[in-house]
């Protein structure tokens, strides 16, 4: 029975993402270099999947599209490569080769809106407005989380590092130096935080029927 369910789990992953890949493109797995795809590749995975569990739960699609829309209209979707994604540092991370000047502003602010938000999102569950945690290495945990899948015997309330925070951020500043001086620039993601925290209360009351 055990057995049955992963498989059928696995063959839900694998139309759910071939259904995306025919969407946006480029979460094709690809070599950087050659453009060629993966050996033996299955879709059971896509690019982004190097990100945590929680942080795709919570709002995997919304970057996905934002990201996508932007391709789109450069028409650079065949084009573009994601190198690596990960967590460093209790933080979504996202490297690719680059994109064209005409969306360069706009791709970055939507690579850092959700590099950003990442920080105060359960890396595990995708609960929202939770803080970071330290317990060897900085991770954002809900307190259920960190009980349940940290080995340490500390309370949570002791590993907590942000405990002035533990929301997501409704902005963050990028500076840029020059040689007539520094210049800092402060962009506003209330919205996006906003539009994650509603879609992960109608998850919450769903999961409750």
């Amino acid at each position: 029975m055990k057995n049955r369910k992963e498989l059928k789990k696995k063959k839900r992953i694998k139309l759910r993402n071939k259904k995306l890949i025919k969407q946006y493109p480029w979460l094709l797995p690809r070599n950087v270099w050659t453009g060629k795809v993966l050996d033996n590749f299955d879709y059971s995975w896509h690019e982004l999947d190097g990100l945590p569990d929680g942080w795709l739960k919570a709002f995997g699609k919304f970057l996905i599209k934002d990201m996508g829309e932007l391709l789109k209209k450069a028409h650079f979707e065949r084009e573009y490569r994601i190198v690596q994604t990960k967590e460093k540092f209790g933080r979504a991370c996202i490297y690719d080769n680059g994109v064209p000047k005409s969306i360069y502003e706009d791709f970055r602010h939507v690579i850092h809106t959700y590099e950003t938000i990442s920080e105060n999102v359960c890396a595990c569950c995708g609960r929202t407005d939770v803080f970071m945690t330290y317990s060897g290495w900085d991770y954002p945990l809900c307190k259920h989380c960190y009980e349940t899948h940290i080995n340490d015997t500390r309370p949570y309330e002791e590993v907590i590092s942000d405990k002035d925070t533990g929301k997501m951020a409704d902005s963050y500043t990028i500076r840029r130096f020059g040689t007539e001086g520094n210049e800092d620039t402060t962009y506003d993601i209330h919205e996006t935080a906003e539009k994650i925290r509603r879609a992960y209360a109608r998850k919450t009351r769903r999961s409750r029927r």
